[in-house]
């Protein structure tokens, strides 16, 4: 059920009613009260300015073709991609670099504001550059995405990333199982070492600092700082606690060789952020229920150890029941991200993600299908619908030209919206919540209809 966009942008929205409250308790994650809490201005400030500074780059890693000697498919590569090498001029493909890597080659893409239609066009681009010349994966391969912003207009809060921290770290292995992509099923995700949960899991923020928590990852004699699951490396704190300079590294996801795939997997990290921004009004999100927590951390080694044949995970000893409660958790997950997920225009990014909750790229591989299959599969599921399109279309002319005023209430004002544009109910909603991730949007009650206001207002 979409939320009410009216309920969303309410300016004394506390814990008891915030629509994330009741979700996140279900969960098992618990909220403290701190002072560093962010008010609601603050929130829309932080999410309203990074959806439109925020960069995500990708590293995608890809083996050499059987018979192929490695300098001479990596020459073809750069040949035929053209990398810029540099990160302000984007090229034709948007690939920075292409470099030798331990799995064979690695494609590094310039960051981008996340946009759905431009990603996925700019990734069909560059998959049917890597599928002409034969390119595969093997155990060895993974996918990492960078997010970075390159100016803050202030030093973010601290608050958010430990947030975005722990819910990583809470749903570290529904995000390993929906992203895992072995061809297995002994074996359906890569290795732990080059994205190692260790430290993630020993380390919660709360009485320690993310500042602290990046302190001993640097030092961790245990997993090299670069190789976590959530790498932090990059991140500056000023002298406050804040962060001055935002750059962090996702490196839990396997290998990924399907356009639809890889952009909702970059709407799902994303989305993970935002909802860090909006628990941060309520509080510092930790783990409430120890014996989820520790069920979690047990399939999670389970899930990703170094204990497989090559560089595979040994995924053996994971029963239908551990499966099942990895899909039931998941399905809690994205039922969570569900209302940032529909936010996000022109995105069917929920619908991928649904049917990978279901059938992880691991699992379709494992049944002996091609990477060509998969994509051909996941690009139906991945096309924006042109409804969508135009309804946002429409709506946004219909505010714009003030097309309906005088209402006496904001339910007055659906009501005659969904008339004219001959939506139901919850389309509207979905849709006016999509275009207040674009723009802002209030109820002016003296002119009886819903304004988009400018960035100053």
């Amino acid at each position: 059920m979409c939320p009410s966009i009216s309920a969303l942008l309410s300016p004394s929205r506390g814990a008891s009613t915030h629509p994330l409250a009741p979700l996140l308790s279900s969960l098992g994650i618990e909220v403290v009260n701190c002072a560093q809490n962010l008010n609601i201005v603050q929130a829309k400030f932080w999410q309203n300015f990074l959806l439109r500074n925020l960069k995500v780059a990708s590293e995608i890693e890809i083996a050499i073709p059987r018979g192929s000697r490695r300098e001479d498919f990596h020459q073809k590569l750069q040949k035929l991609f053209q990398p810029t090498k540099d990160y302000h001029r984007f090229g034709e493909y948007g690939v920075y670099d292409v470099v030798v890597e331990h799995c064979g080659i690695e494609i590094q893409v310039i960051g981008t504001v996340p946009y759905y239609p431009f990603l996925l066009a700019q990734y069909n681009k560059i998959f049917s550059v890597l599928s002409s010349v034969g390119a595969r994966t093997k155990a060895t391969c993974g996918l990492h995405f960078h997010f970075l912003c390159e100016t803050l207009l202030d030093p973010l809060p601290s608050i958010i990333m430990e947030n975005f921290w722990n819910l990583i770290r809470f749903f570290a292995p529904e995000l390993k199982y929906i992203t895992s992509a072995g061809e297995r099923p002994r074996g359906i995700c890569r290795r732990r070492n080059h994205n190692s949960h260790l430290e993630l899991v020993k380390w919660e923020t709360g009485e320690i600092s993310l500042q602290q928590i990046q302190e001993f990852l640097r030092k961790s004699p245990q997993v090299p700082e670069h190789q976590n699951f959530l790498n932090l490396q990059h991140l500056v704190f000023n002298h406050k606690g804040a962060i001055s300079n935002l750059h962090f590294e996702l490196r839990f996801l396997d290998a990924d060789l399907c356009p639809a795939s890889l952009v909702a997997k970059i709407f799902l990290c994303l989305s993970l952020l935002l909802c860090a921004i909006e628990i941060s009004q309520l509080g510092r999100a930790k783990c409430g229920d120890s014996q989820l927590w520790k069920k979690k951390t047990s399939i999670l080694d389970r899930l990703s150890n170094n204990d497989g044949t090559l560089a595979e995970s040994d995924t053996s000893s994971l029963t239908s029941d551990d499966f099942q409660f990895l899909k039931e958790k998941t399905e809690q997950m994205l039922n969570f991200l569900r209302i940032v997920l529909i936010s996000f225009p022109q995105n069917p990014s929920l619908r991928v993600l649904e049917f990978l909750k279901e059938n992880p790229l691991s699992f379709l591989r494992a049944r002996g299908w091609s990477w060509q299959n998969i994509a051909r599969v996941l690009a139906q599921l991945g096309k924006p619908e042109n409804r969508e399109i135009e309804i946002e279309s429409k709506l946004e002319e219909l505010i714009n030209f003030s097309e309906i005023t005088g209402c006496s209430s904001e339910e007055i004002w659906k009501k005659l919206a969904c008339g004219l544009l001959n939506l139901t109910p919850d389309q509207l909603e979905r849709t006016l919540f999509r275009l207040a991730r674009l723009k802002r949007i209030a109820w002016n009650q003296e002119q009886g209809s819903y304004l988009f206001l400018n960035e100053e207002s």
